[in-house]
């Protein structure tokens, strides 16, 4: 008996995807107006951390320096057109993570509504595989599984690959 694929490129497609090809092959950087918009948010300061920890990455102007040093250091970068983390060797999750954070500043939560959306509908329409893959789950195995979404798993691992 086989299996009918749901159709998914439409999901596949979305920005949520295809974002951080799209931020490693334009390279992105935020432009100067961003750093402005975010003056009021920094001058209610963000909570600096209390020393440097083992994962965290150097800072550029600092630890503990106040919501006005945070925006000075920022709005030199933003007039240099250097985006702060280009002296810090950062992996290029962590520079989209920051960049997509930027772009979607105005719009947070609908951005974040809308990749967990995405990924629910994608996991909905995966359900006929999951029904499919447990036919084939050796009995032993099943009731450990019986919850995970194995058609969505395998087709994240497909996209992570792509």
């Amino acid at each position: 008996v086989g299996l009918r694929m749901p159709m998914v490129e439409d999901i596949i497609n979305d920005d949520v995807f295809v974002g951080y090809q799209e931020f490693l092959d334009l390279r992105c950087l935020p432009d100067v107006q961003v750093y402005a918009e975010l003056r009021p948010v920094w001058q209610r300061g963000v909570a600096a951390p209390s020393g440097p920890s083992d994962n965290a990455m150097p800072a550029w102007i600092g630890h503990r320096a106040g919501a006005e040093d945070t925006y000075e250091a920022a709005l030199q970068a933003a007039q240099s057109e250097q985006w702060p983390l280009d002296a810090v060797v950062a992996p290029p999750d962590l520079r989209y993570a920051a960049w997509a954070t930027v772009k979607h500043r105005d719009r947070l939560r609908r951005w974040h509504d809308h990749k967990a959306g995405i990924v629910a509908e994608l996991g909905m329409r995966m359900q006929p595989v999951n029904k499919h893959l447990r036919r084939f789950q050796h009995d032993s195995v099943a009731p450990v599984t019986k919850s995970l979404p194995l058609g969505l798993i395998g087709l994240l691992i497909i996209l992570m690959s792509w």
